[in-house]
Formats: structure tokens, sequence, C-alpha cells
């Protein structure tokens, strides 16, 4: 039996079930519904590849990856249990079968035989009747769960979708993301063909690509502050063409706001901060300033670290402490604190002093009959009450 501990499940090292052999004929003859999307062999020349179909941005990484499965072919031959799918139709009066999923592993395929696999035929299976491009726009999405689609390889995905008469509610429901995201995709294929080469090549998240073009407002200008962000990544020698740099270290959030790509988003911040705390206008308002200053950090620190500057010029200029004038006295109050009260006594004692002072001047110049200079404030008491 398995062992558990705190919920997971840990599989025993040892499996000694042991199956006995069947052939597959007699497994599926046993089951009458088995008739739809049976597997069945065939030579590689008998499918045909869609032209422009698969979604696969070839990069290195995924050639890297045929290679992979076309070694793998090699030792092991085709998996059964991974086959083609493969789309039944007509073409100029004869039947064909379109290769509708699995481009990898027909690649791969290819590579194989040549290379001198054993095998020749490889397995494949039907897609139902009725099957529409709508359903294999879907396929495209669903059966690459091994190897999930990229970002951009999704988006170019939804905008099919979408160019064949779904609206973004049912591209999101079919392809289990949300609306927002759909959005944001087209987003991103709407932008220049230079961003695209910046995403695909790995230069920069396809993430932090959406952000910028709603920040900018344009996929031009996030382009823009991309490759001014590229060109510090690369010592500021990025490469010429749309593409941006060389295909070195990923341009980060950082950089872009260093650059000045995230232009006085600092100031964004600031402004916002501050809209925040008068709407909030309660004692709990610090505690959530904090909260929402630490969500920003994660977001983009150097917008914070900019933010910190502005506050420090704003309190220069707002807080700056005003000597209360010599012969005022100053109240003092619950509120204060008893360094605070300590000071503002020893002024009063100091503003009593000159008050006596001039008290007593004014009452030798009265008694020598010339006008007093000013008339004193009143002495009072060195503390007011508490």
């Amino acid at each position: 039996m398995a062992k558990t501990s705190n919920a997971i499940t840990i599989p025993d090292a040892e499996f000694k079930q042991v199956f006995e052999a069947a052939t597959a004929d007699a497994a599926f003859d046993a089951i009458t519904e088995a008739k739809e999307g049976v597997l069945m062999l065939v030579p590689m020349e008998a499918i045909h590849p869609i032209a422009g179909f698969n979604i696969r941005v070839h990069t290195p990484d995924y050639e890297a990856f045929i290679e992979r499965l076309k070694e793998s072919m090699i030792a092991n031959s085709f998996f059964r249990h991974r086959p083609l799918k493969v789309h039944p139709t007509v073409e100029n009066g004869q039947p064909l079968l379109y290769l509708a999923d699995g481009y990898s592993r027909y690649e791969a395929a290819k590579r194989a035989i040549a290379a001198g696999a054993k095998f020749k035929l490889v397995p494949v299976v039907a897609t139902p009747k009725g099957t529409s491009m709508d359903d294999l726009f879907v396929g495209l999405d669903a059966d690459n769960d091994s190897r999930p689609l990229s970002a951009f390889e999704k988006g170019i995905n939804v905008k099919r979708m979408l160019a064949d008469g779904n609206d973004e509610d049912e591209v999101a429901n079919k392809l289990r993301i949300t609306k927002q995201y759909v959005n944001d995709l087209m987003l991103l294929m709407g932008a220049p063909k230079g961003l695209h080469n910046m995403v695909v090549a790995g230069k920069v998240a396809a993430s932090l690509a959406i952000d910028l073009i709603k920040e900018h407002g344009s996929g031009a200008k996030a382009l823009a502050a991309l490759k001014d962000a590229d060109k510090e990544n690369s010592g500021g020698e990025g490469e010429e063409g749309e593409g941006g740099g060389d295909t070195g270290n990923r341009v980060t959030r950082s950089q872009v706001s260093r650059t000045g790509g995230t232009a006085k988003a600092g100031k964004k911040l600031y402004e916002a901060l501050i809209e925040y705390l008068i709407v909030l206008n309660s004692g709990s308002g610090a505690q959530s300033a904090i909260d929402f200053l630490l969500k920003w950090h994660e977001k983009d620190a150097d917008a914070v670290k900019e933010l910190a500057k502005l506050v420090g010029k704003k309190s220069k200029k707002t807080t700056k402490p005003t000597k209360p004038d010599k012969d005022t006295r100053i109240s003092i109050k619950k509120s204060m604190s008893e360094e605070e009260k300590e000071k503002a006594r020893k002024h009063n004692k100091r503003v009593k002093l000159r008050a006596e002072k001039a008290a007593k001047a004014a009452a030798a110049a009265a008694a020598a009959g010339t006008p007093a200079a000013e008339t004193p404030p009143p002495a009072g008491s060195d503390d007011d009450p508490v």
C-alpha cells in the first residue's frame, strides 16, 4: 500500500502486478461502442501536413525538442499511445489524411526514419465526423498538453479562432482561459513585428510586452522602450533591425524602468497613492497604504524607489518645522510627546523671562517719564494645564 504523509501520496517503488497478453482487436471487439477513433497504422507518405496550419514557432529550443523526439524514436520506435491525429478529407476527388495534430512527432518520425529507424508505419487516429475548422483550432491548444503552447503561439490560435467567427467569450470558454487573457493576446498579436521577434526570441517575456503595450498605449512605443532597455542590457550595442538586441539576457521590468520605458512610473504611483489615502481618510489608511506599496514593489521596484525620492522632496517642502515666535507661548497639549512638551516648557520659560524683563524696563521708563518701547506680552506660567 502507498505511504501517505500530510495528504501527500507516495507510490510504492515495487509494482508486482502481471498482465496477461491480449490483442488490441480482441479488446476493442468486446466494446461495441468503440467504433470511431480506432487506432490505425499507416505509412508516413499517407499523411499530409496542412501548409501553414502548425502554430509552433520554430526556435532553437523547439529544434532541440524535435531532435530529442527523433533520438527517442530511433531507440524506442513511435509510441502507439501518442498517435498522430489525422483529418480525413477529399481533394480533387482523392481521399486524403491531413495531419491535424502531432506536427512535432511527425517531423521527428521523418528524421528518425531517414536516420535508419526500423519502423515504417506510424499510429494515427482520425477526427470524428463533423469536425469543423474551429474544432481543429481548439485541438491545437488542447492536444499540446505535453509541451504547452507559448503565449505567442496561443495568441496565433486565438486570432485564428476570432477570425473564424468566434467572439471573445466563446474563445475564452473553448480554450479555458479568461476573456481578459484573450484581449491581452490580441494586443500582443497587433504589435509590430519587431516586438513579436523579441518575444519569440526570448528577449522579453510576453507578459511584460503586453503590460508595456497597455502602459504606453501602443505597440510601437512599447517596442521603442524595449529596444532602449535591450541596448543597455547588451552593453549599448543593440542589434540593428526590428528584433532589438542580441540573443543574450532577457529584458526585465527594472531595465525598462531605468531607461525610461516606464516613464514617470513613480510619479503616477505617488499620485495614485495620494488619491488612495484621500479616499480612505481613516486611521487604517497608513496600513492600507503600506500594503498597497508592497504589492507595487513586487510589480515594479524601481517605481517605488522613484516614489521614495518624490516623497522625500515633498516632505522637505511641506513638513519643514517652523520656529515659534520668540514672544509667543506654546500651548502644551495631551497629544504631544514628552520631548515636545519639554521643549515647549523651556520655550515658555524664555518667553516668561523676556516678558518680565520687558515689564521691568517699561516700569523704569514710566518712572523716568520716558515712553515704553513696547507693551510686553503677559508673563503667564511656564506651563499650561495638561
